[in-house]
Parts: C-alpha cells; sequence; structure tokens
C-alpha cells in the first residue's frame, strides 16, 4: 500500500546578496554552471514573488482611495441603501470580503510560486 504523498516542507528563502556582498567578476569565472543556474533562478523566484506582491498592491489600492471619493464626491455621503448610509455599508461590510478574496488569491499564488520553484530545482539538482 502506498502512503500519501507528504506536501513539501516550507522552506524560507532570502534575497541574493546585495551587490557589495557579491565576489568580483574574476573571481566568478571559475564557478560551475549549477551555481550560475542556482543564482538565476533564485532571482527569478525573488521576482515571482515581487510581482504577486505588487498585483496584490494594485488590487487594494482601489479599496484604499474609497474613503477620498466619499469625501470628494457628497452625495456619495448621503445616499442610503437598506436604511444605511452607503459609505458605512461599503467601508464597514463590503471591503473585507474583497480582501479575504484577495488574500486568498495571492496565497495560493505564492504557494504555487514555490511550488514551481521546488520542483524545478529537485529536477536539477541531480
Amino acid at each position: 500500500m502506498t502512503e500519501p504523498r507528504q506536501p513539501p516542507r516550507r522552506v524560507v528563502v532570502t534575497g541574493p546578496r546585495t551587490r557589495s556582498a557579491r565576489p568580483h567578476r574574476a573571481a566568478r569565472i571559475g564557478r560551475d554552471d549549477k551555481a550560475t543556474l542556482d543564482e538565476v533562478s533564485l532571482r527569478a523566484l525573488i521576482r515571482s514573488q515581487l510581482r504577486a506582491a505588487i498585483a496584490v498592491c494594485l488590487a487594494v489600492l482601489p479599496l484604499g482611495l474609497l474613503p477620498l471619493l466619499f469625501a470628494l464626491v457628497p452625495a456619495s455621503r448621503s445616499a442610503e441603501l437598506f436604511g444605511v448610509r452607503v459609505p458605512w455599508l461599503v467601508l464597514g461590510g463590503g471591503v473585507y470580503p474583497v480582501l479575504l478574496l484577495i488574500g486568498w488569491l495571492y496565497v495560493r499564488g505564492a504557494e504555487r510560486i514555490e511550488r514551481d520553484y521546488q520542483d524545478f530545482v529537485e529536477d536539477h539538482s541531480t
């Protein structure tokens, strides 16, 4: 009987060394191809994570601008729905499901990025 496959253990990946800590170009010439592949794949992982984080920031930005909209458009402050003012409905309850959805999508995407990176490293480790 086969055991169910355990999900891979999460590993903390830190950024590449800073420019000041990088070895000089002459020292890099002697590196083997695997070290170069590791650096390239790590940079690709970090770029993917950065793109996901920027996408979340861009998705949340309109929600952050809603109070400004309500402040600049007086008609929106006095509008009512079900006897409650629209700004209270939107900011008090409508924003949270959107934030939960964005967070859920981000976590799924981040896990996919990590899984793809781990699969890539496992495929090229031999």
